[in-house]
């Protein structure tokens, strides 16, 4: 948790890593206070408006939303971090080169997590917004939603022509899957609940289902 002025002490370091459990908050202006210790040089930074609603209206973000305002640098789960600290330490010419490459080992980007762990974070969040996405969440099919998740990570990194062949490949298959023909005829002809070939995101074998199915297995 980093709130008010710890911000600015981290903030303007080469490095800043976050994790699922990273919170930053200011909430000088309901002290009746302001954005001190620096802040109003790192909170006019190019590509970071965001940081003036969060001054403004002392919200609090988290994990993904401090790597996409710019606070963080990298995001590295938890559960790594020890791995990471073993690593820095054991640096033979720690400079700004070898630091990078030792964090960029355990760094991952917040959209490569699968579906499972999205749903985790929001009912670990738990406000009425993250329990409403949940719900909408759910009522996709679930290797649809996962399908859409990896075609999404992978369009980032790909041309608008690749992202057509993608779609047009996975158009070949997906007319032809259960829950195609389940999803059409009862959401738009019965106007009912459809009935998904897996009754929740944890039942997807998303190497078979997804990977398998869509992209032969390529992982990419």
């Amino acid at each position: 948790m980093n709130v008010g002025s710890v911000c600015s002490f981290g903030v303007n370091s080469r490095f800043n890593v976050a994790t699922e459990n990273t919170k930053v908050l200011l909430p000088e202006t309901w002290f009746g206070h302001f954005c001190d210790v620096g802040a109003n040089f790192f909170l006019t930074r190019p590509s970071r408006n965001i940081w003036k609603y969060i001054a403004l209206t002392a919200q609090m973000i988290r994990a993904k939303d401090v790597l996409l305002s710019g606070l963080a640098t990298h995001f590295v789960p938890s559960n790594k971090l020890e791995y990471l600290e073993d690593s820095l330490i054991n640096l033979e010419k720690p400079n700004d080169d070898t630091i990078r490459k030792a964090i960029e080992n355990f760094a991952i980007r917040p959209d490569d997590v699968p579906v499972s762990n999205i749903m985790q974070a929001l009912e670990k969040e738990g406000s009425e917004f993250s329990l409403s996405t949940m719900n909408e969440i759910c009522q996709g099919s679930p290797i649809s939603v996962a399908l859409t998740l990896e075609q999404l990570r992978r369009g980032s990194k790909m041309s608008f022509v690749e992202c057509l062949e993608m779609e047009r490949n996975s158009w070949r298959i997906s007319p032809y899957q259960p829950d195609f023909y389940e999803g059409v005829v009862s959401t738009i002809i019965k106007k009912k609940k459809p009935q998904w070939s897996r009754s929740s995101h944890l039942d997807v074998d998303f190497e078979k289902d997804v990977l398998a199915t869509y992209f032969g297995n390529k992982i990419n």
